[in-house]
């Protein structure tokens, strides 16, 4: 009893894998999207905000670093991925209207810290944004 439970095992066992024919979607090949759109495609446009000055007044103590345009009707907003001034991230920019403002008091921080200097000299400054 044994061995033909065994033989009708190895039997079946060959007839399973001698009809496999080795042709089936690979399940583990990676999903690919379409690339998204890029800003240019809707018409953005990043201008620069107006040059600062240390002294000028500065009642509400932010900046306006850029201002984004669209010529595309179907960009209603932005919204603000990331800001960075110089390589550095900065956590207080956000969006008003067009214009993308930041803190102030953090972006003088942020040039003293990279410059090692609180001198009131004119510097350029990187403005990376994504939005």
């Amino acid at each position: 009893m044994k061995k033909t439970f065994l033989y009708s095992l190895a039997v079946l066992a060959s007839v399973s894998l001698a009809s496999c024919n080795g042709d089936y979607d690979d399940w583990a090949n990676p999903q690919t999207n379409p690339q998204e759109a890029s800003a240019a495609q809707y018409g953005i446009t990043f201008t620069a905000g107006p040059e600062a000055e240390c002294n000028m007044p500065d009642e509400d103590g932010v900046i306006n670093l850029v201002t984004v345009n669209s010529t595309d009707a179907n960009v209603s907003g932005y919204t603000l991925i990331d800001l960075k001034v110089n390589g550095e991230a900065i956590e207080s920019g956000e969006i008003i209207g067009n214009n993308i403002q930041v803190n102030a008091t953090e972006l003088e921080k942020i040039l003293c810290k990279q410059n090692k200097s609180r001198a009131s000299v004119a510097r350029d400054i990187n403005v990376e944004s994504k939005v």
